[in-house]
């Protein structure tokens, strides 16, 4: 039998040994819990982020993932940035590997510039060329919203990528970069030069329009002239807004000189811009669904007008994974200007798709065209889902479409031939949507 005295000093060494915080931790939890609305939830989670250990941390991270309430997902992910915890970084990095709001990934940027080595860890993560062009993507986007003079050259080789979208997603952060300033103009002359593909040079262009320097004027208006349609009407755009800066430029400083200058010349309205996202089921029973997409998204973008707004499209492809099935699903063709690419994208598919037991896997189509698809600031949002079956975690679809139903026009397009289930159902109310026939 133990000593008193033995066991007294056992008891002593086990209540030394717990972190003073860890009954806070659980008393915060047990708070968060029973929390009236967003408001009192984020003065919970203020409280949380005071404290530096590991646990607190983790429920950070947790209440960033699932809240309803932006409000409280910022105010977790702000609190990760603060946190003392040495999990806090791989919190954030999860985060952003999860992906969610573009608003959630500029805070998640922004916690994680905050952090030692964070940014390197990001642009790592761009650089690895291991690892799936969109997961990439992902950091890259993050990067676009640093101000960090280490990761700006990065930035820089990543938009001459073989990769396509790598270097469209580079060149979208270095256009969302203010410290980009001074090699910004020189990096899209070298890109114009190079002859790259009609989609990249429309990015190009665009994102000269956004950024206006009249020494890129000459690379402009230098032969050969583009053929594409598309290319060439952006290109009249960029010229006229690059010759309308160069006037202004002219103007301010006769101005100050004390001389008088005429109207500046017309510049072209801005083109309206469009990200719309198709996402369908290719099980068994969608047999020729490929075909209907197409349709649809060709009927779209008419409706939209192709020649007069910015419009890019994205697809998703999607089953349910089976062992011994050589079909590599789901399928991604991240956002892109080119339609002809989409077109050729689909066709891969007329010719029908082997049947699935396990049914259609439509979380990865929510997570995929919503979570991993990388939209533009400015841009009207759009996605439209197909399947003739209802999802079985409808859980974590629910998560989803609760996390993009305020920047996203969600929509689901029902298939089958019996009424919509009720998970299809619950999901379009979440977006505020009618179900599509």
């Amino acid at each position: 039998m133990r000593a008193p005295g033995a066991l007294i000093v056992a008891v002593a060494f086990i209540l030394l040994a717990t972190p003073a915080h860890a009954g806070e931790e659980g008393r915060l939890q047990n708070a968060f819990r029973a929390a009236d609305g967003p408001e009192e939830r984020v003065k919970v989670v203020l409280e949380i982020a005071k404290l530096d250990s590991r646990r607190a941390a983790s429920m950070l991270k947790k209440i960033a993932s699932e809240d309803r309430s932006a409000f409280v997902r910022e105010t977790a992910v702000d609190g990760l940035g603060t946190c003392g915890s040495d999990r806090a970084l791989d919190h954030l990095l999860e985060l952003l590997a999860e992906g969610g709001p573009e608003v959630l990934r500029e805070a998640v940027a922004r916690a994680v510039a905050r952090k030692d080595g964070g940014p390197k860890r990001l642009l790592d993560g761009a650089r690895d060329k291991d690892i799936e062009s969109h997961r990439r993507c992902v950091a890259i986007a993050a990067l676009g919203c640093l101000s960090d003079p280490a990761t700006l050259h990065g930035l820089y080789t990543l938009s001459q990528s073989d990769d396509y979208v790598v270097r469209t997603e580079a060149l979208r952060a270095l256009g969302r970069r203010a410290d980009a300033v001074e090699d910004l103009a020189a990096a899209l002359a070298s890109i114009y030069r190079s002859r790259l593909d009609a989609a990249t040079r429309l990015l190009v262009l665009d994102l000269i329009e956004a950024r206006p320097d009249p020494t890129l004027l000459t690379t402009l208006k230098a032969p050969p002239r583009p053929r594409h349609p598309l290319v060439k009407e952006a290109l009249r755009h960029a010229i006229a807004t690059l010759e309308r800066e160069q006037f202004l430029i002219r103007q301010r400083a006769a101005a100050e000189n004390g001389y008088g200058t005429p109207d500046p010349p017309n510049m072209p309205e801005p083109r309206p811009r469009f990200d719309l996202v198709f996402t369908f089921d290719a099980t068994g029973s969608m047999s020729g669904m490929a075909g209907r997409v197409r349709r649809v998204i060709d009927s779209r973008v008419k409706e939209l007008g192709a020649e007069t707004a910015d419009i890019r499209v994205g697809v998703v492809i999607f089953r349910q994974t089976q062992k011994g099935v050589s079909w590599k699903y789901p399928e991604v063709l991240p956002l892109t200007h080119d339609l002809d690419r989409v077109r050729e994208f689909l066709d891969g598919f007329k010719q029908g798709f082997p049947a699935d037991s396990q049914g259609a896997a439509i979380y990865h189509g929510l997570h995929l065209g919503l979570d991993r698809m990388v939209f533009r600031n400015g841009a009207t949002r759009e996605f439209l889902l197909f399947s003739d079956t209802g999802c079985h975690d409808f859980s974590l679809c629910r998560r989803v479409v609760i996390r993009h139903a305020d920047e996203v026009r969600i929509r689901f397009a029902w298939c089958g031939r019996r009424s919509p289930p009720a998970d299809i159902r619950n999901l379009a109310s979440l977006a505020g949507e009618a179900i599509v026939r």
